[in-house]
């Protein structure tokens, strides 16, 4: 029997793993946000850009680091489902960060500058993609979704912190301020990564709570581990997951939906790329895949706009302007909130429910602004404005983080189903990646899709354009996850 400390336990738990890679995506996007608010200044004082080229630039950034991101992001997931341990690949993003960070804040040529936006990118596809995948293997499959719920609040704590303390920042104390900043937080970064532990097969007495094998150690010996699991746990059906006795992991893992068992028979080269495509989860993987995209566009499109419109037609400043994007993001902290539901009952309703209230809030958002009723409005209809933009924000936050969860519960049931069958591969490093590319493709199109619309037929336009694009997810996402009641339980 293996004795191990209260310090080795709570090193090698699940909340520990969540803290670790919700801290991951904290630092990325509050590094990707970091910068925005003094970038154009950067641009001109560091490196002599002059005032005519600064937007041109600014955007090639930003573009930059899109399309870095959206290209590493499968690279990375089969890399990730290749390699043994995903705790290691994991670790090789923050080396790619520093890097970024670095050649960023050091450099005083715009090539360099550029190169480091493209290497952020990279590093944001290991924190996203092999982060997730990471966190999904390693944890017991009852907490899957509580623990996603955690890493979304994480995510949306980072968009918000980087520009409100970016700007503060960089104008009151200086540049290598934020890069002292900066490097900081990336430290307390490595030290997680590197204080994390895989999970111990065995426990002493005292420990507390259920333990299961690592994920290294499952894939190092393959059927072995399996066998050995079954000895371990006699009685249960879940091999990979010793120890646990949950009414939650009953709910999560050991009821399987009727489905699997036709596609068994398909899974026998799981590792590669047309297998994802035949496998029998595909068509809940991909449900999910297609919400996530679309709620990013939205996002995106309305994050791209709604600074600029509040600065023009009612005159705020970047502190008023910050603080109606704070309203678009903050319900997004609240996500561990949904995230029980969506473990027993799925994301249908409430991505159904959410997507018709995106669809009527967007269409009289779109009505006000053309009827001009926010030109020369009161407080009021200032208010009324902002009320608006909450309501959004609370549907996005419901819809990212339910369609995560789900995504990510199917993807560990995937896995597991997975090894009880033989397979030494997993298959979260390619999920997760698809998953990002769905969200990296929502910050590219919806900047360009705001551009497309305000520059030629308007805002109302725009509007009812993104509100049927909700109407239509919601029919979709209607027809689809019926089976969530029979999988995982009602």
């Amino acid at each position: 029997m293996v004795t191990v400390s209260r310090y080795q336990r709570w090193f090698s738990s699940d909340a520990f793993a969540t803290l670790v890679v919700a801290s991951a995506v904290f630092t990325d996007n509050f590094v990707y946000d970091l910068v925005i608010p003094f970038l154009p200044q950067m641009l001109k004082t560091r490196l002599r850009i002059t005032a005519d080229k600064t937007q041109q630039w600014t955007s090639i950034l930003l573009a930059t680091y899109g399309a870095a991101f959206l290209l590493s992001n499968y690279v990375v997931g089969y890399a990730t489902d290749k390699v043994r341990s995903k705790k290691a690949i994991f670790f090789w993003g923050i080396i790619f960060m520093i890097a970024a960070v670095l050649m960023f804040f050091l450099g005083q040529h715009i090539a360099l500058t550029v190169a480091a936006r493209a290497i952020q990118g990279i590093a944001a596809g290991f924190v996203w993609v092999s982060g997730f995948a990471f966190l999904t293997s390693y944890l017991d499959s009852s907490n899957v979704g509580r623990c996603m719920g955690f890493v979304s609040a994480g995510m949306a704590a980072g968009e918000i912190a980087g520009p409100l303390i970016g700007g503060i920042l960089y104008e009151y104390t200086g540049y290598y301020s934020v890069m002292g900043l900066v490097l900081g937080i990336l430290g307390f970064d490595i030290a997680l990564r590197f204080f994390l532990r895989d999970k111990h097969p065995q426990v002493g007495r005292g420990n507390i709570g259920s333990t299961h094998a690592s994920l290294s150690d499952i894939e190092a010996t393959g059927e072995n581990s399996t066998s050995a699991g079954r000895s371990m746990t006699p009685g249960t059906d879940e091999p990979g997951f010793l120890g646990s006795t949950s009414m939650s992991s009953d709910i999560s893992s050991n009821a399987v939906h009727k489905s699997f068992k036709a596609g068994q028979a398909r899974l026998d080269s799981s590792g590669k790329f047309l297998d994802f495509f035949a496998d029998p989860d595909f068509r809940m993987l991909a449900t999910s895949f297609y919400a996530y995209a679309v709620n990013a566009i939205v996002q995106f499109t309305l994050e791209s706009v709604l600074a600029i419109f509040v600065q023009r037609y009612f005159g705020w400043g970047s502190t008023a302007s910050g603080g109606v994007i704070f309203a678009l993001l903050a319900p997004t902290l609240l996500s561990p909130m949904i995230a029980p539901y969506v473990e027993r009952h799925g994301p249908r309703w409430l991505s159904v429910i959410f997507f018709c209230v995106d669809t009527v809030v967007l269409i009289i958002l779109g009505w006000l602004i053309h009827a001009r009723y926010f030109v020369e409005a009161s407080k009021g209809f200032k208010a009324l404005y902002v009320v608006i933009v909450s309501i959004l924000g609370i549907s996005i936050a419901v819809l990212t983080s339910s369609n995560l969860i789900s995504f990510s519960v199917v993807a560990k049931r995937r896995e597991e189903r997975l090894k009880r069958s033989g397979k030494q591969n997993s298959s979260t490093g390619q999920s997760f990646g698809w998953l990002q590319i769905a969200w990296a493709s929502g910050m590219v199109l919806g900047p360009l899709l705001s551009l497309a619309f305000l520059d030629t037929i308007g805002w109302l336009a725009l509007c009812i354009f993104l509100a049927a694009l909700c109407l239509v997810s919601g029919i979709f996402m209607a027809a689809t996850w019926k089976e969530w009641d029979v999988s995982v339980g009602g």
